[in-house]
């Protein structure tokens, strides 16, 4: 009953720590200056859900967990690795993906081509 008790000061300590600038405050200014307020919503959502699920699990005991195995400390620190790749792979062969979508550049000479029969001639002296 102690955890019901303190659960009020929890939240309400939650929001504000959610609530103060930092990267995830970055992440929402800059989907709502890409896509607008129907943009920045769902951005909004996944960070307070994670905030909240990352919250509750240190509530619950994990952290206590961790901390007191050794075996959970690795099997944590691996799936976190794991997660972390799997990003990353993802991230990378979209890129390619986007980069093979593009147009291919067009060669652009640096001077223009010469007439046919123009490479030995000199052009005449001009004196004002």
């Amino acid at each position: 009953m102690e955890l019901l008790g303190s659960l009020p000061t929890f939240v309400a300590a939650v929001v504000l720590i959610s609530a103060s600038p930092g990267p995830a405050m970055a992440l929402i200014l800059r989907c709502a200056a890409l896509r607008g307020f129907a943009g920045a919503v769902p951005t909004v959502l996944g960070l307070q859900a994670g905030l909240y699920l990352w919250a509750l699990l240190a509530a619950g005991g994990l952290a206590a967990l961790v901390a007191a195995s050794q075996v959970a400390f690795v099997v944590l620190r691996v799936l976190g690795a794991g997660f972390l790749l799997y990003l990353g792979i993802r991230m990378w062969r979209e890129a390619w993906r986007g980069r093979e979508s593009l147009p291919r550049p067009v060669s652009v000479r640096k001077y223009p081509p010469k007439p046919k029969g123009a490479g030995s001639r000199r052009s005449p002296r001009v004196s004002w």
